[in-house]
């Protein structure tokens, strides 16, 4: 570290470009070691798995970048402790559904990026998110739309859903 800090002094993390195979996991440990994270980039890493809670030591994380991995899944446990966070960028995945309740403990969730996976339903959006402005569908297999799924999104200022 750089200076007298820690690492509760650490708000931000990034990410480096990882080797063929290196990282297949999102490590827990990032969470523990660096108690008062905010900001978390693990973009473009090859993780294939996020494991419930294994971000849940990172109870002050208001921005994660998870683009760009193999992702293919997520329960309903991932993010169930990170009620803090305003930005949740899962684009560029190979996500095919996600459980309703996947979101819900989201509660200053603003912006959630699920861009170019494999989704084919919206199910997962009867969820209870009401600062969520900003919902990024783009590149998915999404058929079919009902209006139902959005009325407690109440602040959404931006839906995109390109084929």
């Amino acid at each position: 570290h750089p200076g007298n800090l820690t690492d509760s002094d650490i708000q931000a993390v990034y990410g480096m470009a990882a080797r063929e195979d290196s990282v297949k996991i999102v490590p827990s440990i990032i969470c523990s070691k660096f108690t008062n994270l905010q900001k978390l980039w693990l973009d473009e890493l090859a993780i294939k798995t996020v494991i419930d809670y294994s971000l849940a030591d990172c109870k002050n994380l208001q921005d994660l970048y998870l683009g760009y991995n193999e992702i293919t899944e997520l329960s309903s446990l991932v993010f169930a402790q990170n009620g803090n966070l305003r930005i949740l960028d899962l684009g560029h995945n190979h996500l095919r559904s996600l459980y309703s309740d996947t979101f819900n403990s989201l509660v200053n969730l603003q912006q959630l990026h699920l861009d170019h996976n494999q989704l084919e339903n919206i199910r997962f959006l009867l969820m209870s998110n009401p600062q969520l402005k900003v919902l990024n569908l783009d590149g998915n297999e999404i058929a079919y739309f009902h209006i139902g799924n959005f009325e407690r999104n109440i602040n959404l200022e931006v839906l995109k859903v390109n084929r």
